[in-house]
């Protein structure tokens, strides 16, 4: 399973984007595809937590859009589903397990 640090392979601590197409080829390997085949993808990402958690779902952002993808406002819309939480608030990991059980 993917970690954190698999999404900000080439990213650069002055900017949350990864710039221009030959950056992409520090991607990891299950985003290796080109951004024609996802032009039509969409995404959903929701958020809890921190802020920090915020300013990762930022940085998937800029991957999946660098990728093609483009972002929905309605989950049911998207081929993609993030959920972004932490385990150390204990109240938002039970609302998300919460969610995915119904």
């Amino acid at each position: 399973m993917p970690s954190l640090k698999d999404f900000m392979k080439g990213h650069d601590h002055k900017s949350s984007e990864i710039q221009p197409e030959e950056d992409i080829s520090q991607l990891p390997d299950y985003l290796h595809v080109a951004r024609e085949e996802n032009k039509n993808k969409k995404y959903f990402i929701e958020t809890h937590g921190c802020q920090m958690n915020v300013a990762d779902s930022e940085i998937v952002q800029s991957i999946l859009e660098n990728a093609g993808f483009s972002p929905v406002d309605e989950m049911s819309r998207a081929d993609v589903i993030l959920v972004n939480t932490c385990a150390i608030r204990e109240g938002a990991e039970k609302k998300i397990w919460n969610k995915i059980e119904s």
